[in-house]
């Protein structure tokens, strides 16, 4: 099962998430930007942005192992966070100017706990994540905010006015609204786009500049605009979990007749 419609720029959007120094991040690095990582969907990209860098999700595309992780971290720790931490350790990571963390759950903890010790990125950072929505933790919360911009700022040596953090907050919501229009396609009885595709999409959303990103899945969205849509499915599935960065688990459901439309995961 495949997308009919022939897009250079989804071709270019599944190419970037084979790899962690995708064509635009070597791109924008030489031109002198850096780059900044984080562990998960809670970390607030805006106020990276807003500093004057790219937010860059962790992954750990093409790792085959945990050896070297497995010397830090046992093996009760999930299978992703050590494939992260062992790219990290190869060295996967050396191009990054700052990691940050959500504290989401003890796996990632660990994480952040060894990187600091024995990966060197100039900037780390752990923000410690409210598990409530009460008024005590919304101010808990905007503390945390202020705290990693208060960082960045600092280990930068920048300012993060406003301005800059209204116009981070307008790319990253015409992300969001254009990421729903991508979603909106999927509901048609004949989806013009496959769920791998799809996912190949939102992980690229998480690995490029923001208004880069933007102009490119505009152009797809325009792609799409009336072509073919996909028939003969089996069944249409939708996907619910965690973590989930590899567009190749969702081709082995529709290779089997199973069409991929919706999904309700910390990436998507």
């Amino acid at each position: 099962m495949e997308t009919k419609v022939k897009s250079q720029v989804l071709k270019e959007f599944t190419e970037t998430v084979e790899t962690l120094i995708n064509p635009e991040i070597q791109s924008w690095r030489e031109q002198g930007g850096k780059v900044v990582t984080y562990n998960c969907t809670y970390v607030p990209e805006e106020i990276i942005t807003a500093a004057g860098l790219v937010p860059f999700r962790m992954r750990a595309p093409g790792s085959t192992g945990t050896e070297l992780s497995d010397t830090y971290l046992s093996n009760i720790n999930c299978s992703f966070c050590r494939h992260v931490f062992n790219t990290a350790l190869q060295g996967g990571y050396d191009y990054v100017e700052g990691a940050v963390w959500a504290s989401t759950c003890d796996h990632s903890r660990r994480i952040f706990d060894n990187w600091k010790r024995k990966v060197g990125t100039p900037f780390t950072h752990m923000m410690s994540l409210p598990k409530k929505t009460t008024d005590v933790q919304v101010v808990w919360w905007r503390k945390e905010l202020a705290n990693l911009k208060e960082a960045l700022e600092k280990h930068l040596g920048v300012t993060i006015t406003d301005d800059k953090l209204r116009e981070a907050i307008k790319a990253h919501n015409e992300t969001k609204r254009l990421l729903r229009q991508l979603y909106e396609l999927r509901k048609k009885d004949a989806p013009p786009i496959t769920g791998a595709d799809v996912l190949a999409v939102v992980v690229a959303s998480t690995a490029m500049p923001k208004e880069r990103f933007n102009q490119m899945l505009r152009e797809l969205l325009e792609d799409l605009k009336g072509a073919e849509g996909i028939k003969g499915y089996r069944a249409r599935v939708m996907i619910v979990g965690s973590i989930l960065d590899d567009p190749d688990f969702i081709k082995v459901i529709e290779n089997e007749g199973g069409l991929v439309v919706t999904d309700s995961q910390c990436v998507g």
